[in-house]
């Protein structure tokens, strides 16, 4: 009797405890049909990943300390995944050659076949395919300000059956479409260092996706921007062509040759194309300006202007030239820097010049294939290009360009008349600024502030009048001091207590602010706000004022839209400011009106 009542007590027991777990059991097995999501911070050791030399745990991160020079190295996260994923890490460049890439290694199926998204310390990207141990790039390397070239870049690869899309920092800068390894159906991620360089991993975060979330996918077209401001440049700068003082100049006498510069990097037909161009010397009926729809030599199309005040939109087809528009005269072209712009969606190809549009028609050839875009001159004439940038348009945006439509100038209207467009390139002989104290212009022609009294603000001014209504622009780096503390853009300046400050940060915040009368001092209107789009470099910043509208702009993107009240004054004045903790400079101080 007792082993019976032992027994059905046993069983009762037992009942229990396997109703009790039988929830928890059941939502295990819910989660293993679930995508996978996978976070590792490094903080604990962990077996996810390999940790022998040349790769430490250490500090929180996964460390690579460099190794063999030109030798390539893998980690990779030791689970098989299926082939469609999102995965990201925030990666640091640690010391070595700066020329040397690390990054995120994906869909290895062993080590003769897998793709690698790298970077590098000098500011470069690509996506690299490994195929039968054979090396193909799908992009080669390409230039970004994207990247930080000190700090910590956060790198992510999302794929999705046969398009891939690779980002830095948040930023789209590869989509592409490549076939999806079917052999075998799991693969794996991880992440690559080649040889002499030493750079760390940390907030691995990965995601199994479904072939139905196709929303995963961003839709943000990609941006190609150059200005020329460093060192090293996709843009070719053999003679007669030469990177100098942060443009890139032209210089050459042959009068019929026509010479063209294009960096090899692939966009789709749809795009927008944009150039800040300054005629300097030479012949002033000869053209310069932009090539855009570029497949060979013998196939592209151009927009030029000359100094002259005559513009033309040709095509080189087969070899052969045709003009889609003839030279035509313009009130829109400035004497010395023009703005070029050209849109093409479709068939439709719009040519502006300073903002308004000039060229409107349609051309139907290259419309498909391998499509890249560059600058051009024709001949005698000396001139330089800046802020180079090309905007691929989406499917989506389209419409919005295509509604928006406007009839190309008239020949005979009288009220036309060319908007004021002054770029400041700082020199000893330029008066345009008052030199105010605590500022200097360096050898490079830049206006430099080396630092003041604790507690202040310090500020220099354009010395010429503009209207409010108006857009002021300038290039500015930190060199040292507190990070914290502002410098940029003043503008709507009518006294000390009466003016408006647009500034960044060493340490990548930007705020918007005004100087209003005492006891208050200062009224924010956009509080301190971080941001990856500011670089450890150059940063350029773009205030445009129209009315009670106020937009800021930072490397080309619109941070700050707001409203305030419009100043009674018509005409205020414009110039730099910084904080008397730091030391910066600036250059290409612009206004346009």
């Amino acid at each position: 009797m007792k082993n019976y009542k032992a027994s059905v007590s046993f069983f009762i027991y037992f009942l229990l405890i396997f109703v009790l777990f039988l929830p928890t059991s059941r939502a295990v097995q819910q989660h293993k049909n679930m995508p996978d999501f996978t976070t590792i911070d490094f903080s604990q050791p962990t077996s996810d990943f390999s940790r022998h030399a040349p790769w430490e745990q250490k500090n929180e991160a996964l460390y690579f300390n460099g190794a063999t020079k030109a030798k390539y190295y893998l980690n990779h996260f030791h689970r098989k995944i299926k082939a469609d994923f999102s995965v990201a890490v925030t990666t640091k460049w640690e010391g070595g050659a700066q020329n040397n890439s690390y990054g995120i290694i994906f869909r290895l199926r062993d080590s003769s076949n897998y793709y690698t998204f790298e970077i590098s310390a000098n500011g470069y990207f690509r996506l690299n395919q490994k195929i039968n141990n054979h090396w193909n790039d799908t992009i080669h390397w390409k230039f970004t300000n994207y990247i930080l070239l000190q700090g910590e870049n956060r790198l992510k690869v999302v794929c999705l059956n046969e398009k891939i899309q690779c980002f830095i920092n948040d930023q789209l800068v590869i989509q592409t479409i490549d076939s999806l390894p079917t052999k075998p159906n799991l693969v794996a991620i991880g992440f690559a260092a080649s040889g002499d360089v030493a750079c760390s991993f940390d907030n691995f975060a990965f995601r199994e996706l479904t072939s139905h979330e196709e929303n995963y996918l961003t839709t943000k077209s990609i941006s190609f921007v150059e200005d020329f401001s460093g060192k090293t440049t996709v843009f070719g700068s053999n003679h007669p062509w030469r990177w100098q003082d942060g443009h890139l100049t032209f210089d050459s006498d042959a009068e019929t040759v026509f010479f063209t510069n294009v960096p090899y990097d692939e966009f789709t037909h749809d795009i927008t194309v944009t150039a800040q161009t300054k005629w300097l010397s030479g012949a002033d009926d000869n053209g310069y300006g932009l090539i855009y729809r570029y497949q060979d030599n013998q196939n592209y199309y151009s927009f030029e202007i000359a100094r002259s005040g005559y513009y033309r939109v040709s095509k080189k087809q087969d070899n052969k030239w045709f003009d889609l528009i003839k030279w035509q005269a313009t009130s829109y072209i400035n004497s010395d820097t023009n703005l070029l712009k050209v849109v093409c969606i479709k068939e439709e190809i719009r040519c502006y010049i300073n903002n308004h549009l000039v060229a409107n028609i349609s051309d139907n050839y290259a419309a498909t294939g391998y499509i890249c875009n560059g600058i051009c001159i024709n001949g005698d004439v000396k001139c330089s290009f800046d802020d180079y940038q090309v905007q691929e348009i989406s499917l989506q945006d389209a419409p919005l360009v295509i509604n928006n439509l406007h009839k190309p100038e008239e020949k005979t209207t009288t009220e036309i008349t060319a908007p004021v467009s002054r770029l400041i390139s700082f020199n000893k002989a330029d008066n345009n600024f008052h030199k105010a104290e605590y500022y200097e212009v360096n050898k490079q022609r830049e206006l430099v502030f080396t630092g003041g009294k604790a507690g202040s603000f310090y500020k220099d001014l354009y010395k010429e009048l503009i209207p409010v209504n108006s857009t002021v622009a300038v290039k500015t780096r930190w060199d040292n001091g507190a990070d914290d503390k502002g410098f940029g853009l003043i503008f709507r300046y009518k006294n000390i207590d009466n003016f408006y400050l647009f500034i960044i940060s060493g340490n990548g915040y930007y705020k918007l602010c005004r100087s209003v009368p005492e006891p208050e001092a200062w009224k924010t209107l956009q509080e301190w706000t971080n941001t990856a789009l500011i670089h450890t470099g150059y940063n350029h910043l773009k205030v445009v004022c129209h009315q009670e509208n106020i937009k800021c702009y930072l490397n080309g993107t619109l941070v700050i839209d707001l409203n305030e009240a419009l100043p009674k004054d018509q005409k205020l004045y414009a110039g730099v400011g910084a904080n008397s903790l730091i030391k910066c400079r600036f250059d290409d101080f612009q206004v346009t009106y």
